[in-house]
């Protein structure tokens, strides 16, 4: 009996020690962030991104800011998601946030004279600048293509015109990001 006992105690610890490392968290992440300044690649050197949730008098936003070191300067970009269609939560809806969406089709909304949109903005810096080049009054978006919850890791891609206010001179981003962790 102490025989049969052992084998069983055994054959128990082997089946627990199978279930307990299959329920091992095996998704792999692997973080990028590309970027394209008028075709040309650019090296990134660092990339990150976190988020805050604002409250105005007549609904509420979820931003997301990402953040971009390269080999030329800094780029920034900004999504801001508002709150009347559906509840906020730690992502961003699987869509275009353009740049100004109150000059096309966007969604937005307005309460006494203040509007607020979902909408990106972008801005990029070339290294020992005073100006930066903006999206104000420029076309381009940013795509999110997906946002797990769960994870806090969101992907997508991003394209538009950047210029130095009040001045004709531009230029053209484009790129992407994958599994990029939004630190809360």
């Amino acid at each position: 009996m102490t025989k049969k006992l052992l084998y069983y105690n055994f054959l128990l610890i082997g089946l627990f020690s199978v279930v307990l490392l299959s329920c091992g968290d095996d998704e792999e992440f692997n973080p990028s962030f590309t970027l394209k300044i008028d075709g040309e690649d650019v090296r990134v050197d660092s990339f990150s991104a976190d988020d805050f949730f604002a409250d105005l008098d007549f609904t509420s936003t979820y931003n997301v800011n990402f953040y971009a070191e390269t080999e030329l300067g800094d780029l920034e970009m900004s999504v801001q998601q508002i709150g009347a269609f559906q509840e906020l939560s730690n992502c961003l809806l699987s869509w275009p946030f353009e740049y100004n969406p109150e000059l096309s089709s966007g969604f937005c909304l307005e309460d006494n004279g203040i509007t607020a949109c979902s909408e990106s903005s972008a801005t990029f810096m070339y290294e020992g600048e005073v100006e930066s080049y903006s999206s104000f009054l420029q076309i381009g978006s940013v795509t999110i293509r997906g946002c797990n919850e769960d994870t806090r890791r969101i992907r997508g891609v991003f394209e538009g015109t950047l210029s130095v206010i009040g001045q004709t001179d531009n230029i053209q981003i484009e790129g992407r990001f994958e599994d990029l962790l939004i630190e809360g």
